[in-house]
């Protein structure tokens, strides 16, 4: 007979544990509505604190809506803000009834919280987005084959940066120096330079081979700007896509809300409608 009174007393231990939270959760709510708002902040903790007491999400919400309120009430901003972002961590839908909770403030921050809630999730949940879009995107970049054929050109489509500099300035100079000293011989001797005195024909020899050779430098420099392109051309590369590369995140879209405030005065009492946008 003693297994089935151990039993039996076991089972009425639990029931009588079970029953402990939920007349707790009725003594809180009877604070809170009497006004009692400093009575039920302990209350309120002591379900939600260290451990969670509730295992109804209904009842959580209300608790922590409720343990905020009190707190705000109490003059602790930061834990009221704390409380309201647990209670929408369970509903995030979850209104604020104006006439259970006769504090326009503390509407104010629910509903701030509620905003600054959505903010953050949203721009956490943009983020993943765009890194799982860094990690699963792939830059495929053509090069035109013409390119090639431009002096650096191909140099500088793979990122070659020193040895395009040094081709484009090697053609900028012989180039410069072909095309001004031929200038110089057509502004004094003509374009054939047929009247060139015996004296100056060494001088203008010399120039005119420095003519020449300035002129067969630009045309291997620029062979070489080909055929070292050439060598390392690819049609198409790829690479892993970077930051720049994807479009910045949408903003959260803006909500719009009205809610229904009361509203007393001396000798009269009403409503008031409040929109927010």
């Amino acid at each position: 007979m003693r297994v089935p009174l151990v039993a039996f007393a076991v089972v009425a231990l639990c029931g009588v544990a079970s029953a402990v939270p939920s007349e707790d959760l009725d003594q809180a709510r009877k604070a809170f509505r009497a006004g009692k708002l400093d009575l039920a902040l302990p209350l309120f903790n002591a379900l939600l604190y260290p451990q969670e007491q509730l295992a109804n999400r209904e009842e959580l919400t209300d608790a922590y809506i409720a343990l905020g309120v009190c707190r705000f009430a109490a003059g602790d901003v930061p834990g009221a803000k704390r409380e309201f972002e647990k209670a929408l961590s369970y509903d995030r839908d979850r209104q604020m009834d104006p006439s259970a909770v006769n504090m326009p403030d503390a509407i104010k921050l629910f509903e701030e919280t509620k905003r600054e809630l959505a903010t953050r999730e949203f721009a956490e949940a943009a983020a993943e987005q765009h890194a799982r879009d860094l990690a699963n995107t792939v830059i495929v970049q053509a090069h035109p084959y013409a390119l090639n054929f431009v002096p650096g050109g191909g140099q500088l489509e793979r990122h070659a940066y020193l040895k395009a500099s040094l081709i484009v300035g090697g053609e900028v100079a012989t180039a410069a120096i072909s095309a001004g000293i031929w200038g110089i011989l057509v502004n004094r001797y003509g374009l054939t330079n047929t009247h060139v005195p015996r004296a100056d024909g060494a001088h203008v020899r010399l120039l005119q081979q420095v003519e020449i050779g300035t002129g067969i430098g630009f045309f291997a420099i620029w062979g070489y700007s080909i055929v070292d392109a050439l060598v390392y051309y690819r049609a198409e590369t790829k690479r892993r896509a970077t930051d720049s590369d994807l479009p910045a995140a949408p903003a959260p879209k803006k909500k719009t809300s009205f809610h229904v405030v009361p509203m007393l005065a001396p000798n009269s009492a009403g409503i008031g409608i409040a929109w927010e946008n």
